[in-house]
């Protein structure tokens, strides 16, 4: 079947490889990278951990921490233009429609650009007009401090932007062992700064974020430079390439990305804002501790779960439905397998703390269950996620998704407020605001499976 020889190209199935297949070999090495690249990725995240600890007091490692959430939102958000021009452009190199890959990826930096600089005045706008140093329940004393570091990050925000638009092009064109390389570059750097920084400063937020910021537009931007100066010479953005009709096309398609980025960021990433908003920074330390230790499983999943997205929309394309259930049933056995791991990781965080950390945090193992829960939910979403975006199927994760954004603030409000819960109130609210995925997207993709997708579901 023209599914099975796709897979064989793609490294999906377990006996993986054919040795004779140079296409094959390719995909191999650009797997193995990806796993080395994150495989070092975490590991150096976790060696951060206790480095910034002992560089910074421990209401400024709270502060460093919803600090470096926003920084990593400069990673993950684009106003969704990132999903349409990797849909548009992976669909112009497949029918080999090579000027369409020339506009699209030219009209996209255009795009993203005006986007920028738009949102660079909003910024300056939102710093001067909100005082986000008491909605954080920073002290009074950094208020200048971090004003004019924010004010600097916005800055680095806009232009990360546009330079981030890179790791699509690795994306639509089956090079994402690259973006795990600009990713692990990343933590690298980071990690040597704070190296650096313990044996010239101590507890200073502003150079530390500075230099993070810094090293988030810098990566991406010699990347820009090495890839359109080398392999992608013929996409390089040039103004000659612009289609104003192909940017509202553009534009068009981003907004369901746009409002399901949005979601995703707030539900899955928002945290440390709200924990630090309703109870104060040293709990964002608490949070992120066993976070980080659990999110290993996570990484796992989508290095897992990641290439089945473009077997996903081969294989719909050419109504292999058999796939798809053999696939799921394939992967729900994955998700046990890594939901078994969060269990043994739970069991061990006390022992691994001590060890890591050397208890200079006390996280309740109550908090450390909670995230738990939280993880194993997670990755069931992604799973059905997955294939659902393959298939172009977005709508139903959109709506439950933003359900769970709307509910997110209120239900930890009352969570913290109402009912005294402290910090496991927080993480219980971003458990329940997942369920409306966990529930929807299991039906959906059974309903596709079977043929019987109906209005929204079929969207």
């Amino acid at each position: 079947m023209k599914t099975k020889s796709f897979i064989k190209s793609n490294f999906l199935r377990n006996k993986f490889f054919n040795q004779q297949d140079e296409l094959t070999n390719i995909a191999r090495k650009n797997v193995l990278y990806s796993v080395i690249f994150r495989g070092l990725g975490m590991f150096f995240n976790l060696l951060l951990v206790p480095l910034t600890l002992d560089y910074f007091t421990p209401l400024n490692y709270g502060i460093w921490l919803t600090l470096s959430s926003f920084l990593y939102w400069l990673i993950l958000f684009d106003f969704g233009i990132s999903g349409a021009f990797r849909n548009k452009y992976a669909e112009a190199l497949a029918t080999k429609n090579w000027d369409a890959a020339k506009i699209y990826v030219s009209t996209s930096y255009f795009t993203i650009s005006c986007i920028a600089v738009l949102l660079a005045g909003v910024c300056y706008l939102a710093l001067h007009t909100v005082n986000w140093i008491s909605l954080f329940n920073y002290p009074a004393a950094l208020y200048n401090e971090l004003l004019t570091l924010f004010s600097i990050l916005s800055l680095l925000f806009c232009l990360r932007l546009i330079f981030g638009l890179i790791n699509t092009v690795y994306s639509a064109n089956n090079k994402f062992s690259l973006s795990s390389l600009l990713e692990f570059s990343t933590t690298l750097l980071v990690l040597l700064t704070i190296v650096v920084l313990k044996q010239f400063s101590y507890n200073s937020l502003f150079l530390a974020g500075l230099l993070y910021g810094l090293i988030l537009v810098i990566v991406p931007l010699v990347a820009n430079v090495w890839s359109f100066t080398g392999a992608y010479r013929a996409y390089y953005p040039r103004w000659r390439f612009v289609d104003v009709q192909s940017s509202g096309n553009l534009l068009k398609l981003s907004s369901h990305f746009f409002f399901l980025q949005l979601s995703l960021l707030l539900l899955y990433f928002g945290s440390n804002f709200i924990i630090s908003a309703l109870l104060g920074p040293e709990d964002v330390t608490v949070f992120n501790i066993p976070y980080k230790f659990l999110s290993i499983p996570i990484t796992l999943s989508i290095l897992i779960y990641n290439p089945y997205l473009s077997a996903a929309t081969f294989a719909y394309n050419n109504g292999d439905t058999a796939w798809f259930k053999k696939t799921s049933k394939h992967l729900l056995f994955v998700w046990l397998g890594l939901s078994f791991l969060t269990v043994v990781f739970v069991i061990v965080s006390p022992l691994i703390f001590t060890i890591w950390i050397s208890n200079k945090i006390i996280v309740p193992l109550s908090v450390t269950m909670l995230i738990g829960v939280f993880v194993i939910v997670h990755m069931w979403n992604n799973l059905f996620g997955y294939l659902l975006f393959g298939v172009g199927k977005i709508r139903v994760q959109l709506y439950s998704y933003l359900i769970g954004a709307f509910l997110i603030i209120p239900l930890s409000y009352m969570s913290t407020s109402t009912f005294k819960s402290g910090l496991e109130g927080i993480i219980i609210a971003n458990i329940v605001c997942l369920l409306p995925c966990s529930v929807a997207l299991p039906i959906q993709l059974n309903k596709i499976i079977n043929n019987t997708a109906i209005g929204l579901f079929s969207k």
